[in-house]
């Protein structure tokens, strides 16, 4: 869906980006709407 690594996704979780949750050994799930929240373009600013 957001075509990045496992270890980036960890990643996120770790510095909060994303929000995961533990079930079990190794397995981490994360809620659908964390991820459409991080594919949904931010529109403001220009760019410098």
């Amino acid at each position: 869906m957001v075509r990045v690594t496992e270890r980036t996704v960890r990643k996120w979780i770790s510095r909060g980006v994303l929000t995961g949750y533990r079930f079990g050994p190794g397995v981490i799930r994360i809620d659908r709407s964390e991820l459409v929240k991080l594919t949904t373009p931010v529109s403001g600013g220009s760019v410098a």
